[in-house]
């Protein structure tokens, strides 16, 4: 009998200053959502999306591909609240999600997958990530136009090309067949939080080395805030055990002392076989979309070193604008013009490669952004994605101008004018001659009975 066992632990981490991944570390299900749109919105976001997922635990299969049916069934239907939560709250609009979840069902994990958040097994000391990044610099990389290593430091690396809460039409990368699972199996589910700062040889350290997986997957949190801990953080470990095995102690070092050898690369590299990136054969490669890409609203401020394209030649700076520009297109959001307006652009917002803009305007609207309520013009600042420009001119019409009008009703209107004197009744009584004052208009503290 197969028996599982499954921690999780997550953090903010060093920079951001709230929280939007969302877990759920059950008895046969886990998954991991990685929330976008900021001001509360990513992580209302993560955990809408979490709920479809989360009830499917104890619910039974009577097939391996019904079981894999219902974890993307579960997915489409997060897709559908998250977008339908952003139709009916427009000032979180453009909010979004990552979501990896699987389900383990007579010895096998189903998997189901969106987004750059990762699955990884670790199986008799090789790591394996069993999902694919669904994000603009992995599609180049496979395209030929950038390494792995220049990927790493890429500074578009945020930009993901599919998500949940974007578009009614998603995509969901499944593995088939779903893996058997091999009792000594470690499964890793994380947030990019995890995966940026921290390298494959890092994580294969530390699951290797630390066997009780609570202190693993703090070490794991520990590793990614070591290396500063650029975005929010979350892990979950799954063991496969056998009938009655308890996991063994950590083999060596105390926590401190171990974070601190396996952040050092020579130390890894003396007791650790390297990361594998190839698909184990249970486990075929699963194959990116065609998706539009969407921009991260807080993309992770991670390091990047600009001599890293020192040697780079003409021919590929030339490769990767129009590539980037090509995949960018469709890519549609509202914002504010450097004069004030509301405008529709194309691409991403503020964004550059190599000097070249990867954003223009399409329309510019007559309608001020200095009418709109404060909480509209901070999210317009950061940019509000749509997912056509009609959609976008329908953003504009039926929120952005309704609520300028509102805005300019309540300035105009006598209530939003305390101090003009109101108008005396004529079975009020007259003022006291003696009185010097000009009548001011006094609030009944008791409107109902007014």
């Amino acid at each position: 009998m197969t028996v599982i066992s499954i921690h999780a632990r997550t953090s903010t981490g060093r920079v951001r200053d709230h929280n939007e991944d969302s877990y759920y570390a059950g008895d046969l299900v886990a998954a991991v959502a990685d929330g976008m749109g900021g001001h509360a919105a990513g992580e209302v976001a993560s955990n809408l999306a979490l709920q479809p997922v989360i009830a499917l635990e104890g619910v039974p299969y009577p097939d391996a591909e019904s079981a894999t049916k219902g974890l993307v069934n579960a997915v489409l239907e997060a897709n559908e609240l998250v977008l339908s939560h952003a139709t009916d709250n427009p000032d979180q609009s453009g909010m979004g999600t990552t979501l990896t979840a699987v389900l383990m069902r007579e010895g096998a994990l189903h998997l189901a997958h969106v987004g750059d958040s990762r699955a990884y097994l670790f199986r008799d000391g090789t790591l394996t990530q069993l999902t694919t990044d669904h994000t603009l610099v992995n599609r180049l990389v496979q395209e030929g136009h950038l390494s792995e290593e220049e990927a790493k430091v890429h500074p578009h690396r945020s930009v993901i090309t599919r998500a949940i809460g974007v578009d009614s039409n998603l995509d969901v990368d499944t593995l088939e067949p779903p893996l058997p699972m091999v009792p000594g199996d470690r499964f890793l589910l994380c947030s990019d939080g995890l995966s940026g700062p921290v390298s494959d040889e890092q994580i294969a350290a530390i699951l290797a080395n630390e066997r009780i997986p609570e202190r693993a997957c703090r070490r794991l949190v520990d590793a990614a805030n070591s290396n500063g801990g650029p975005d929010n953080i979350t892990t979950i470990i799954i063991d496969v055990l056998n009938d009655g095995e308890s996991p063994e102690p950590t083999l060596h070092l105390t926590d401190d002392e171990a974070t601190a050898e396996l952040a050092d690369p020579q130390a890894i590299a003396a007791h650790v076989p390297k990361a594998s990136h190839e698909p184990i054969d249970t486990a075929p490669p699963l194959v990116p979309p065609s998706a539009k890409p969407l921009e991260r609203r807080h993309p992770p401020k991670r390091s990047f070193h600009p001599m890293i394209w020192v040697g780079l030649g003409l021919g590929m700076c030339l490769a990767l604008v129009v590539t980037s520009v090509t995949v960018l297109n469709n890519q549609i959001y509202v914002s504010i013009d450097p004069q004030g307006n509301v405008a529709i652009y194309r691409g991403l917002k503020d964004q550059h490669v190599f000097g070249v803009p990867l954003f223009s305007v399409i329309e510019t609207q007559t309608l001020k952004a200095s009418s709109l309520s404060e909480p509209l013009r901070i999210r317009l600042a950061e940019g509000v994605s749509q997912t056509d420009e009609d959609a976008a001119r329908a953003y504009i019409n039926e929120t952005l101008r309704e609520s300028s009008d509102r805005e300019e009703n309540d300035q105009t209107s006598p209530e939003a004018s305390p101090m003009q004197p109101s108008e005396p009744s004529a079975a009020a009584p007259l003022a006291p001659p003696a009185s010097a004052q000009p009548p001011v208009a006094t609030p009944n503290p008791n409107p109902s009975t007014s």
